[in-house]
């Protein structure tokens, strides 16, 4: 009788063990890192991008919670005429790293176009004429000596991808001026990965491409979205966007990247109200993986710019 009554209730232990609600795995069989504290991210990962274009003030970078930043740039070069020298822009430039430079804010260099390539995609040729890649290598080459002695210049970030070029030539191209930029200065340089990377189910990093440690990466997410949680248009496709997912593939991403490369991710996105609870959720995950992350932008006077969403700086003054 005893022996039948164990037996039921290891039977019943089972069948309750069983039927208990189990917990959701919110980044499947991922380990999540331990977060950061809050001075490490602000002071080396937070960042917010500036269109050159535009004027800078330090002031403002300031009262909105930044003490880095990313200087969006053309590049040097006037887009015909033999590449000349675009002495408006290169000055303008010049007097915007000074202005920084004073102020005690780390920035980094981006640039978007040169020899070759142009920002309405009609040329190209960066990625088909050898000469092209030595001309661009050189225009950056011109910027770093610009502000190699400045101490709070934090590197260059090479953003010329284009949906029509395969990827197997993006990043060949990309590495060929690369290496000809680091055989000359010992700076980090950030390569952004192909326009369509954040949409995309690939988590691995082209490391088979930069065999240079000092090549680190740059992931765009940018999209457009009318609420979140909820789904979002990327270039090429609309997904479903929530922090979980973007945690899994950030954190699938850091976990590809054996040899420790830098990583940015750089977020620009129409900013509406919703918008401020998507900021919380990165700023919690960027601690948790550790990434390099700019907010763009905080100087454009337009839907991209967030530096007068009321929601969104009281997020930044929290982080």
């Amino acid at each position: 009788m005893k022996k039948v009554l164990l037996l039921v209730i290891a039977l019943g232990v089972i069948l309750l063990s069983s039927c208990s609600p189990k917990k959701e795995n919110l980044t499947g069989d991922v380990t999540v890192p331990k977060p950061l504290n809050e001075k490490t991210f602000q002071d080396t990962l937070k960042l917010t991008k500036l269109d050159s274009s535009m004027d800078i003030n330090p002031e403002d970078i300031r009262s909105i919670g930044f003490n880095r930043v990313i200087i969006k740039t053309q590049g040097l070069r006037i887009d015909s005429g033999n590449y000349k020298t675009d002495f408006k822009r290169k000055n303008k430039l010049m007097k915007q790293t000074a202005l920084l430079e004073e102020a005690d804010i780390s920035y980094y260099i981006e640039i978007t176009t040169g020899p070759g390539i142009s920002n309405d995609g009609k040329n190209l040729s960066l990625f088909t004429k050898g000469d092209n890649m030595v001309f661009f290598a050189q225009m950056v080459k011109e910027i770093i000596e610009m502000n190699k002695d400045n101490t709070h210049f934090s590197g260059i970030i090479l953003s010329v991808g284009n949906t029509k070029i395969h990827n197997d030539t993006y990043y060949k191209t990309l590495n060929e001026i690369s290496n000809r930029v680091l055989k000359s200065y010992d700076v980090p340089l950030l390569i952004s990965l192909d326009p369509m990377y954040f949409e995309s189910n690939n988590t691995s990093l082209p490391l088979e491409y930069f065999d240079n440690p000092k090549v680190g990466f740059n992931i765009d997410m940018n999209f457009k979205c009318d609420k979140y949680p909820g789904k979002a248009k990327f270039n090429d496709s609309e997904i479903e966007l929530s922090k979980n997912r973007i945690l899994e593939k950030l954190i699938a991403i850091k976990d590809s990247n054996k040899n420790s490369r830098k990583i940015l991710l750089s977020l620009k996105c129409p900013w509406s109200e919703e918008c401020s609870v998507l900021v919380k959720d990165i700023f919690e995950i960027m601690k948790m993986v550790g990434f390099e992350f700019s907010l763009s932008y905080s100087n454009t006077n337009n839907e991209f710019d967030f530096s007068n969403n009321k929601n969104i700086i009281t997020i930044l003054n929290k982080y």
